[in-house]
């Protein structure tokens, strides 16, 4: 069975199972789960005040925006650009930390 996230009612219900008492594997029977499914769902959402369904969807919907940005900036950093002599923003920013800019310096008189 491959890992995939839990949808928000599932982490209601799944909420709501936990505090009846239920254990987690009768928990991911009733969801067609597996029980490392469920046990990941609770240990990194559980928050000081206990597991919020709320909280836990909102977490998980962060994580997810957050590297699906991280990817696009990794593409958008490693793509060659003709301006750039075919080079990427990446190496380009790597050359310029190995031998900076230096500008020429200009007196103003007053």
């Amino acid at each position: 069975m491959t890992y995939k996230h839990l949808i928000r009612e599932e982490r209601y219900q799944t909420h709501t199972l936990r505090r009846q008492g239920i254990s987690l594997g009768c928990i991911a029977a009733e969801l067609g789960r597996s029980r490392s499914t469920i046990s990941r769902e609770f240990l990194p959402n559980a928050g000081s005040a206990g597991y919020k369904p709320a909280q836990a969807h909102g977490q998980a919907r962060s994580r997810q925006l957050q590297h699906q940005i991280n990817e696009a900036v990794y593409l958008l950093n490693h793509r060659p650009r003709k301006c750039l002599g075919y080079r990427t923003p990446h190496e380009v920013f790597d050359a310029l930390k190995m031998h900076p800019i230096t500008l020429p310096f200009v007196a103003l008189c007053t």
